[in-house]
């Protein structure tokens, strides 16, 4: 069941959040083994408005600063590389298509929520993590795979539409969590079938 949020008039409930979503990423350079990326979610929201409904995917990670700052930015160098990550075509003569897609009718940027202590300390590993990231040369050249990175008790309050996001490509500016304007055209957000 999906619930209205009534001060907006969307639609977001329990059945929004996948929680713990597998992606393979294959085997990073100069190893065999296969590598998986494992959202801590991935949340779908329904914004309606007088265009009609909007289907708006993210991921999203929650830091309780329990991993070192640069594995969080490894982390979220791994979303770049599963926006790159390929299914070979079964028909040679076809191009491969991105194996996101099968998931989602456009990448989702990432939310990163870090909780767990004092402010001020929060507020320095932000400045690290978007200093890592904006240092990745993959990140850099994968805009699709934005974060946005807010602290837990502003997500609280006063919540994600207001200014409370910081990204790599912009870490003076605050922001909502409709980031872009990716999100604005609900004929491409219409959920996949069966996904």
């Amino acid at each position: 069941m999906t619930l209205p949020v009534p001060e907006r008039g969307d639609d977001c409930g329990p059945l929004s959040w996948r929680h713990e979503i597998a992606h393979p990423l294959g085997p990073p350079p100069g190893r065999r083994t296969p590598e998986q990326l494992i959202a801590d979610a991935v949340l779908t929201y329904q914004l309606n408005s007088d265009h009609g409904p909007s289907f708006h995917s993210r991921f999203i990670e929650l830091d309780r600063a329990t991993i070192p700052v640069d594995h969080l930015a490894d982390k979220l160098a791994k979303y770049a590389r599963l926006y790159h990550h390929y299914q070979p075509a079964e028909d040679p003569d076809d191009p491969p298509e991105p194996l996101w897609t099968h998931s989602y009718a456009v990448f989702p940027s990432v939310i990163v929520v870090l909780a767990g202590q004092r402010r001020e300390r929060l507020l320095q590993r932000r400045r690290t993590v978007l200093g890592l990231c904006r240092a990745d040369p993959l990140l850099t050249a994968t805009p699709e795979a934005e974060s946005a990175i807010c602290l837990l008790d502003d997500l609280t309050e006063p919540g994600p539409f207001a200014p409370i996001f910081t990204t790599p490509t912009d870490p003076e500016t605050t922001t909502g969590w409709l980031i872009d304007d990716r999100d604005a055209d609900p004929d491409d957000h219409e959920p996949r079938p069966g996904r």
